[in-house]
């Protein structure tokens, strides 16, 4: 699976909210936001590029962007945004809303935080 540059400005434009929906961005949550999406990058000055673009994006144009995703960008999109949200392993009430809010309108696929790891294991 590949993702378009505008796919991964989009996740690290709701990785960023999803991180800050608790008041505190830890070191964890923004080494996960950058290890696992520079993956899909040639390299690290390409992915800065995206990361720059992505933290300026509008959080509509995010919610646009993933929602028109196909099927298995949308998996891995889920996977990404739910290990995010545990990456600090302390998922707080306001970071389930905001991913709640974020699977609603993105129609993204349900899955458990269990469910997310393991597909992110598989991954890599």
């Amino acid at each position: 699976m590949t993702l378009k540059v505008s796919e991964i400005e989009a996740l690290v434009c709701l990785g960023a909210f999803m991180a800050k929906a608790d008041g505190v961005v830890t070191t964890s949550e923004t080494n996960w936001m950058a290890a696992d999406l520079e993956s899909f990058c040639d390299s690290r000055e390409e992915f800065n590029k995206m990361l720059e673009a992505g933290l300026a994006m509008d959080g509509n144009e995010a919610i646009r962007i993933v929602k028109n995703m196909g099927r298995d960008e949308k998996e891995y999109a889920c996977a990404y945004l739910a290990c995010l949200l545990y990456a600090d392993r302390d998922v707080d009430d306001e970071e389930m809303k905001l991913w709640n809010l974020v699977t609603e309108l993105c129609d993204l696929p349900i899955m458990k935080i269990k469910e997310a790891q393991a597909y992110m294991s598989y991954k890599h």
